[in-house]
């Protein structure tokens, strides 16, 4: 963030749960599939980069764009798969035991940075958000509804406009 000119009150506005020093982004990033130890019992499945998103990116009154810049340090999302307390301060290890783990089944483009997305990655992501919402309207539109309050909160819109 610091090399990005990004200054923030607390990393908890970025809204990690678990936030790690001494490992770099690409570690982290390449250790999809593997365990976690946190302290001396809890441990994680790493499953997929967590890419940064404009919600955040506006809601901590970054510039636009500012995501770009951070986005292979936004970190990773993971499974708890035994718990145990942790504290600031303990240390982790990436353990070398891989797992099958999910990748998101995200559409091409989505783990590459806004940047490197070629029209069509981008109209293909907008007729599959149009899609997940049709099916999550049939299933929770109480979620729908407060994901798109969330966004616009922010002067976003969280589902791209009806297509023509």
């Amino acid at each position: 963030l610091k090399n990005n000119g990004l200054k923030l009150s607390s990393l908890g506005d970025l809204r990690r749960n678990v936030v790690l020093g001494g490992v770099s982004a690409d570690e982290l990033l390449n250790a999809m599939g593997h365990l976690i130890r946190l302290g001396s019992k809890c441990q994680v499945l790493v499953h997929r980069h967590c890419v940064p998103c404009m919600y955040n990116e506006r809601k901590n009154g970054f510039p636009a764009g500012s995501m770009e810049g951070i986005w292979k340090e936004a970190g990773v999302s993971c499974e708890v798969l035994e718990s145990g307390d942790i504290a600031v301060g303990d240390s982790f290890q990436i353990l070398p035991e891989t797992r099958q783990f999910d990748d998101g089944e995200q559409p091409p483009g989505f783990y590459s940075p806004p940047s490197q997305r070629s029209a069509v990655i981008v109209k293909e992501g907008l007729v599959r958000q149009r899609q997940a919402k049709q099916y999550l309207l049939t299933i929770d539109p109480e979620g729908v509804a407060r994901a798109e309050a969330s966004y616009n909160s922010v002067g976003l819109k969280f589902w791209p406009a009806a297509s023509k």
